[in-house]
């Protein structure tokens, strides 16, 4: 199944415009209501219904209406709190748990006057507290109303137009691969989340940090077997390894259970519903610019990169004389490893990509393990004896990189959905168990300049390595190309062409364009007979030739081309025939998965392009409607080819004109 769902959820809000409504006012509304706004991630909803209004999903308008209305709605109801409690208000429920965030606002009110509403309004963390601040100051219902007005629009402009810019380029994404599309706009918003989230986790967690170790204290004092566990841990004064030796026991322990539970005691494991359903979905959604991506990032999760980083970063602690925070480095890594390849000893469990080539024998590593673990920690290790106000920005950062590292493991087919929150999970567990010991037992303030320049110069050279030396194998052991089935020329002419698809694959129900051409033979060889008769070929996408679409008299032939993609390949070859300075033939071909006495089988479109203009400043190549001369074109120019009707033409669809007619040609011989 492609992924329908985001033709079927654009379709869904444009069937349902008055719940579309009530979601964008509850949007609004919500993450601008006291503490409670904390938890809505609005900078993100704000960003997709921009995108939405460009797809033209949502109307302006409307969106703008309802979402300015739930925000001060919002606003006013927080400070309307804030002016009838007053100075009571840090006593109340929930309130009185987070001291900090409160008084936070009230700095930021204090030093900013009424002008910190408009500015409140635009910081996450602060826009649902300052309107309560502002009430429990004692600032003027008017003089609230006019602040928080002037704030509206500015703030509408600062979140959602990213957001339509963004929906707006659609057009230019269309033609590289709708897959493309989408894998960067979940990865975008994810990250978003990610980062979001870290933030406030790391919030949450340093507001209760004490609260939690005497919480942990307690209860294993309590418990005579665990008696010990907590004061190991949490008092300075008794040595911390044997608590650690027991929790890591345990962890591990417990970690097997769990794959247990999941995937069985004995083989042969199979999936679960939800692991088959991610790794089906993921599939489908791959292109080949996303292949490249997610394969460059999964090095960074490979032994590779993390075992050179990690001793790296061990001589730059020994070297800053750091004898404590070098140990418990050890300790982060030697756990990891006993874990890893514990757990892929114990459980056998084979990888996504084997299990469905039928090979059980190649079994999941603890690589996202021993990653996390290593940037994890290295994370806890600088931030220790940091300003409580930076230390969320090495726990996001190492936080972002894991989640990045884990969902390209996904998606290359490297590692189970269920096995990415388990090994994530069980290496956070550590990390956060050994650094309550560490900062418990006299902790050595590491400084960022003497560790971070060594450590990200081997990340790089290691990374850089990875990528020269095993990028292709891995994409041809993860994302190898489909075989091609083979043909006679006779069947290929009769029948054989009927086969292929008539359209050009993007996502399921929306075909993009007609494929009016099939070619048999070499690509070099049906390269030079174009060239011979004027066409050009376009190799890659050319940065310089990008910057063009900013000119306001560039012939096309000088524009980019932007690639595009069938089923989930880009074009193999891209040639261009000029018409005049407006207007180029574009010929392009992909694998067809099919070869004929050995060749290859080749299929692709020609249709002419002219210069069309993306947000009143961008001139792009962009296809005409008319796919039913460039055959023709063709079968004239070269004075050769079969000209034939396609069986599963449709007319009109998608807007562009084709009668069904496409061209057969084999290669010259040589």
């Amino acid at each position: 199944m492609e992924a329908a769902w985001v033709q079927d959820f654009l379709q869904w809000v444009n069937d349902h415009p008055t719940l579309a409504a009530v979601v964008i006012f509850l949007t609004g509304f919500t993450e601008s209501l006291f503490l409670f706004g904390l938890l809505v991630p609005g900078a993100v909803l704000v960003f997709a219904f921009g995108t939405l209004i460009a797809a033209d999903a949502l109307e302006f308008w409307p969106t703008f209406f309802w979402l300015v209305l739930g925000a001060m709605l919002g606003d006013h109801f927080s400070y309307f709190l804030g002016y009838k409690l007053r100075n009571g208000i840090k006593r109340i429920w929930p309130l009185s748990r987070f001291p900090k965030v409160v008084q936070s606002g009230e700095d930021f009110f204090a030093k900013h006057g009424g002008k910190g509403v408009i500015l409140g309004r635009f910081i996450g963390a602060l826009r649902p507290v300052v309107p309560t601040v502002a009430g429990a100051a004692g600032m003027r219902p008017l003089h609230f109303f006019i602040m928080d007005a002037l704030a509206m629009g500015p703030w509408i402009i600062a979140y959602m137009l990213p957001g339509v810019i963004f929906g707006a380029s659609l057009n230019l994404a269309a033609e590289v691969g709708t897959r493309l599309l989408v894998m960067l706009l979940i990865v975008s918003l994810g990250l978003l989340v990610i980062v979001w989230l870290s933030r406030g986790f790391f919030v949450v967690i340093s507001t209760h940090a004490e609260t939690l170790t005497n919480g942990i204290l307690d209860w294993s004092q309590r418990h005579r077997r665990l008696g010990l566990l907590g004061p190991n841990l949490a008092d300075p004064a008794q040595p911390e390894t044997p608590g650690l030796a027991i929790l890591a026991i345990i962890l591990l322990f417990y970690s097997w259970v769990a794959y247990g539970l999941l995937w069985g005691w004995t083989a042969p494991h199979t999936p679960a519903d939800l692991d088959a359903a991610v790794y089906n979905l993921i599939q489908n959604l791959q292109s080949p610019w996303v292949d490249t991506l997610a394969l460059a990032i999964a090095q960074f999760g490979t032994w590779q990169v993390y075992l050179p980083v990690s001793i790296a970063v061990l001589a730059g602690l020994l070297a800053a004389k750091r004898p404590m925070a070098a140990a418990h480095w050890c300790a982060a890594l030697a756990f990891g490893a006993v874990v890893a390849a514990g757990l892929t000893l114990l459980m056998r469990i084979p990888t996504p990509v084997d299990y469905y080539r039928g090979n059980t024998n190649v079994f999941l590593t603890g690589h996202l393990i021993m990653s996390t673990v290593c940037y994890g920690f290295l994370a806890v290790l600088l931030a220790t004896g940091k300003d409580p106000r930076r230390r969320w920005r090495y726990y996001g950062t190492a936080i972002t990189g894991i989640v990045l590292i884990a969902l390209a493991r996904l998606y290359i087919g490297a590692q189970w959905f269920s096995d990415v929150l388990l090994g994530v999970g069980v290496g956070m567990a550590w990390v956060g168990m050994l650094s309550l010991g560490y900062r418990r037992h006299l902790p050595q303030k590491v400084a960022s300049l003497s560790q971070m320049p060594l450590a990200m110069t081997v990340l790089i050279l290691a990374a850089a390595a990875q990528w020269f030396t095993a990028l292709e194998d891995d994409r041809n052991y993860y994302l190898p190309e489909a075989q091609r089935i083979s043909m006679s020329a006779n069947q290929w002419r009769s029948t054989g062409f009927e086969k292929l698809p008539a359209y050009r694959i993007d996502l399921a129900e929306r075909r993009r364009y007609p494929l009016n051409l099939q070619w048999h033979g070499e690509l070099d060889s049906i390269e030079n007979e174009l060239s011979a008769k004027g066409w050009q070929a376009r190799h890659g996408f050319e940065f310089k030739q990008a910057l063009l679409w900013l000119s306001k008299s560039r012939p096309v032939e000088e524009l980019a081309l932007l690639p595009q993609a069938h089923d989930g390949r880009l074009q193999a070859l891209a040639m261009t025939l000029r018409i005049d300075d407006e207007r180029e033939w574009v010929l392009r071909l992909w694998h067809s998965g099919y070869q004929i006495q050995g060749q290859p089988l080749w299929l692709g479109s020609i249709a002419a392009y002219s210069i069309g203009e993306v947000l009143d400043n961008l001139r792009v190549p962009a296809i005409l409607n008319d796919f039913s001369t460039g055959p023709s074109l063709l079968f004239k120019q070269l004075d050769r080819g079969i000209l034939v009707k396609h069986p599963l033409q449709e007319t009109n669809i998608d807007n562009f004109n084709w009668d069904g007619k496409l061209i057969l040609l084999s290669s010259q011989s040589r």
